[in-house]
């Protein structure tokens, strides 16, 4: 099982913060976990619980758990947004960082990036994935889609990060 994820969730999950929480939205479930990694190193955990159309990230220092500001959820209209299943996950941040790294190094050996923004979600069109997002050294955006139970990458996409700004033009490269 993801090993690392559980004592982060467990720790949320048992906090004065999420038990009030939870006490007031029965309904509520997991539904994403954020974290930066760094040189091989999870840091800024965050993790998400969903109900109805609001997200509430709990925040994760150390022992410390804090609750955030609750927002609207982020998605595609008419989309749920699905529950995550703890025990279906097989790997780490860490090893799925690596495996989005092995192929990065295949299929875009020019794109080095050090930091990963990882999120652990299960979207609609790939199941229960890390989504792991580079910031290369040209100015592009990275993201690789690793399957959180079997470590098959489920799609990877480099986008021109001038293509978020409006009235550029820039092209994208999809596998």
């Amino acid at each position: 099982m993801g090993s690392m994820i559980v004592p982060v969730i467990e720790a949320v999950e048992k906090s004065d913060a999420f038990c009030k929480w939870q006490e007031a939205h029965p309904e509520g479930y997991l539904a994403h976990v954020f974290v930066f990694v760094e040189n091989d190193v999870p840091n800024g955990w965050q993790i998400g619980y969903v109900e109805g159309e609001n997200v509430v990230p709990f925040l994760v220092n150390g022992d410390d758990v804090a609750q955030g500001e609750s927002s609207e959820v982020f998605k595609k209209p008419d989309s749920k947004i699905m529950k995550l299943d703890v025990d279906s996950i097989k790997l780490t941040v860490i090893e799925a960082v690596a495996k989005a790294r092995e192929h990065q190094e295949e299929k875009f050996p020019r794109e080095q990036g050090q930091k990963a923004i990882c999120i652990l979600q299960d979207l609609p069109e790939v199941g229960q994935v890390w989504n792991i997002t580079f910031i290369t050294m040209t100015m592009k955006t990275l993201n690789i889609k690793v399957d959180a139970s079997t470590g098959d990458i489920k799609s990877a996409k480099l986008v021109s990060l001038f293509d978020f700004v409006p009235g550029t033009k820039g092209k994208s490269d999809e596998k």
